[in-house]
């Protein structure tokens, strides 16, 4: 049996109680969670706009994020010859497309929260109802048979690292 991953819950929730009744359990939007930031991902975009490999690669995502029919072999043609169009190099444009990925992303995935600490007043007090409800435990390795990849631990950083668009 691997490690335990704990879901708080409140018994206020019919939802929270089929969890534990029926034996399931919920993966969520990213929309849905209490902390805006959550799942956000600091991309250096900023570098489309100085470097021409990056600016590249990021018309060729683009490209092929916009019309998924287009061959690879296309969308890289596209992009070279795009890579000095000057909206590529307006850094507003490419802010604004940045928040429009993020979004997409944020649309396209679901997760699982949880802790491995099944004691944690915070996460009573926050997810539970003021310690009125329950908390589940879920093995991790079936819990990661399931969902189908393996799950991470989030560490919250002060400064977090900016990826490069390659990264993306």
């Amino acid at each position: 049996m691997g490690q335990t991953i704990y879901k708080y819950r409140d018994w206020g929730n019919e939802n929270h109680k089929q969890e534990l009744q029926k034996f399931y359990f919920k993966m969520v939007s990213p929309r849905k969670l209490n902390d805006p930031y959550d799942c956000g991902i600091p991309i250096a975009y900023n570098l489309v706009v100085t470097d021409e490999d990056e600016r590249e690669l990021f018309i060729y995502q683009q490209i092929l994020r916009s019309n998924p029919l287009t061959s690879t072999r296309d969308a890289y043609e596209i992009a070279k010859r795009e890579k000095d169009n000057p909206k590529f190099l307006d850094m507003d444009y490419i802010d604004n497309w940045n928040k429009k990925d993020v979004e997409r992303l944020r649309n396209q995935i679901v997760i699982f929260c949880g802790s491995i600490n099944k004691d944690v007043n915070l996460l009573w007090s926050h997810y539970s109802n003021s310690h009125k409800g329950f908390c589940i435990g879920y093995d991790y390795d079936i819990l990661n048979y399931f969902i189908g990849t393996n799950g991470r631990k989030v560490t919250y950083e002060d400064n977090p690292k900016i990826l490069p668009t390659t990264y993306w």
